[in-house]
């Protein structure tokens, strides 16, 4: 019903989004707020919604979420666990978490044994997987930011730090000058993760929700749109 009422009315109807930020991909000091959040906002736009997004950090999101003291949640990793609460749309966008290393170290990534030994930087709360958390063999040194954690490793206090691709590069060109020649990313991925929006599964509207967002992000694929917003944050520069 929603979905069917909101093409006949003049204004789109607003809901009240949250994300933690996220450089590039959900920033609420760019103009667009993040790749992501432009991507959603466009998709909804097209079914007779837009958003206001509060950017909080991500243990706050995930409690105003479940407390449904907010519509959606942008930016959001798929886990079994959450998916008893969450609904989750199609995927909005992809990314990946990257090891970083010595510019002079011969470190390469296959596998969770290829950790083994290895002083890694981690943060506080944030998910790498059980299996990483679990693994004995791992030294995991906890800091309170990745810029900490590049400092470390900068200082040889770490072997490795690892986080999203895409806050690692936005932190490195942020923060470090000329970084190439201190630092290496490693080749191989640490883990792949699809992003998604995702509502809470007891409020009476999160079918039509996540419906409208999937029925607009493939409008915006099929038109061009979406590459067209991919295209110009020039990710791979």
């Amino acid at each position: 019903m929603l979905i069917m009422s909101s093409a006949s009315w003049s204004e789109p109807i607003i809901l009240n989004a949250v994300g933690d930020p996220w450089p590039v991909l959900l920033d609420p000091d760019a103009k667009h707020q993040g790749l992501v959040v432009e991507v959603v906002r466009e998709a909804y736009l097209t079914q007779g919604y837009d958003l206001i997004i509060n950017f909080v950090p991500w243990s706050r999101a995930m409690k105003m979420i479940q407390q449904k003291r907010a519509d959606l949640l942008i930016g959001a990793w798929y886990s079994d666990e959450r998916n008893n609460y969450l609904r989750y749309s199609n995927p909005v966008f992809s990314s990946s978490v990257q090891i970083i290393k010595h510019k002079n170290s011969n470190f390469e990534y296959f596998d969770l044994s290829s950790l083994e030994g290895k002083r890694v930087g981690t943060i506080l709360s944030y998910h790498y997987g059980q299996a990483f958390l679990n693994e004995s063999s791992i030294e995991r040194i906890n800091s309170d930011s990745l810029l900490d954690n590049l400092n470390n490793l900068v200082a040889g206090r770490i072997d490795l730090t690892l986080d999203d691709k895409y806050v690692l590069k936005y932190t490195l060109d942020k923060h470090f000058t000329d970084w190439k020649s201190k630092l290496s990313l490693v080749k191989n991925s640490f883990t792949d993760k699809e992003i998604f929006i995702a509502v809470n599964r007891t409020t009476p509207e999160s079918k039509a929700l996540i419906q409208a967002f999937n029925l607009g992000l493939a409008q915006l694929k099929k038109e061009g749109r979406y590459q067209q917003i991919i295209n110009s944050y020039r990710l791979e520069d």
